[in-house]
This record gives structure tokens, sequence and C-alpha cells, in this order.
């Protein structure tokens, strides 16, 4: 699968805004662009940030939200795995 290119200096979208502002309290709210996102270290966040971004045709909140359930499903799958493997 190709990966998109993203332009680091472009200003964050309304969708990279909120989680920049939400995440962890706000604790990377000062991110102005991708640039600054990778500067961050945090995985989850980054990956946040360009799976919510409209170069990734995230569209409106709904295309968002779906996005948001269908990692947290994923995440909820890994977890159970862990759970299973240590008992």
């Amino acid at each position: 699968m190709a990966r998109t290119q993203h332009n680091t200096a472009k200003p964050l979208d309304k969708f990279q805004r909120l989680v920049a502002d939400s995440y962890e309290s706000g604790e990377f709210s000062y991110c102005k662009n991708l640039h600054d996102v990778l500067q961050t270290g945090d995985g989850l966040f980054q990956w946040l940030m360009f799976e919510l971004s409209d170069s990734e045709d995230c569209e409106n909140f709904d295309d968002a939200r779906k996005r948001l359930d269908t990692a947290l499903r994923e995440i909820r799958e890994v977890s159970d795995a862990f759970e299973d493997a240590a008992e």
C-alpha cells in the first residue's frame, strides 16, 4: 500500500487541531503543523494526526468517528489477546 505524501509545513486541519488540543489533555496543543507532530516522539499521537487528516480523505466528523471506532476495536482485540495469553 502506498503512503500518502504529507506536506509537513501545512497548518493542521480541523480534525488534527481537535486531536492536538484533546490528546493527553492538550499536551501537544502547541503543534502547528506535522513537522511539530513528528518532533513529539509519540507514535500514537502521530498516527492519529496522520489518520485523521484531510490528506488521508478524512472529510467529515462521521469519517473521523468511524476511523476512531475501527482503531478502538482493533486495539481491544489485541488487548484481549494479551489478556488471554497471560491467563
